[in-house]
């Protein structure tokens, strides 16, 4: 599951402060909070199916990098990434670590060794993501398994206290849940967003991504989505996450 910067959260709390007004006419309340309602329940719908937000932000690093949050563009105060090496890099790494179950009956070492290949760190301390991003209003912490926050790119949260943590940790859909999470990183890296606007739920494209690239299994991640549809892969996954790894982030309006 990718979590949204705490950043989106300050500037929710500005528009609401930016929002407040006076009147002594409650029918103009209605309809202004409405009409209010109505935009960001719409804006919300469009960001859960990959569409375009219509708006338009770029987002700067300590080094002075910056990058198109919509496009994916750099504008390099260093040099561009290579963004062909890194995948490839990626890619042969994680599938070259052996899937096994453990002497303690679980995956745990292998998903550790997975998110090590490629530099990454898992943490167990689920909560801590709260403390970067904000959760995700559709699925609640005891149903997630885990979690990538674009603010920590280099940590993959593991969350042990969720509700079927006993039964997936001893089953081979761990590795592939964490082949999810590695998906959204790498999906971050190439994209600058985990929802690039590509008409597809994100969480379907990552599962795609980590099945076309990872070698994660298809069958085990969408028999996962049987709660939580928006994870299932498509065609149109597919084509998106092969969109994702040749670096295009963004599709034209028409």
């Amino acid at each position: 599951m990718a979590q949204i910067p705490q950043y989106l959260l300050t500037a929710e709390q500005e528009l609401e402060a930016s929002g407040e007004r006076t009147t002594t006419d409650p029918n103009e309340i209605d309809i202004y909070y409405n009409a209010q309602t109505t935009a960001l329940n719409e804006l919300e719908q469009k960001f859960l199916h990959g569409e375009d937000l219509g708006i338009h932000a770029t987002l700067r690093d300590s080094e002075g990098n910056v990058r198109d949050l919509y496009t994916g563009a750099f504008d390099l105060k260093s040099s561009q990434p290579d963004i062909p090496t890194l995948t490839a890099d990626w890619e042969q790494k994680i599938k070259a670590v052996p899937i096994a179950m453990g002497s303690d009956g679980t995956y745990l070492a292998s998903g550790e060794q997975l998110i090590a290949s490629v530099g990454l760190s898992p943490t167990y301390d689920f909560k801590s993501v709260y403390d970067h991003c904000s959760g995700s209003t559709r699925l609640a912490d005891e149903t997630t398994l885990g979690a990538f926050c674009s603010a920590t790119p280099n940590l993959i949260y593991i969350n042990q206290n969720s509700r079927n943590w006993t039964y997936d940790v001893t089953g081979s859909y761990y590795p592939n849940a964490v082949k999810h999470e590695l998906a959204h990183a790498m999906i971050y890296r190439i994209c600058g967003t985990t929802a690039p606007a590509l008409r597809v739920d994100h969480e379907a494209l990552t599962n795609s991504y980590a099945t076309l690239y990872f070698g994660a299994e298809r069958d085990v991640l969408n028999s996962g989505a049987q709660n939580a549809p928006w994870y299932t892969m498509t065609d149109a996954s597919d084509t998106a996450a092969q969109l994702v790894h040749d670096g295009h982030c963004s599709i034209s309006a028409d």
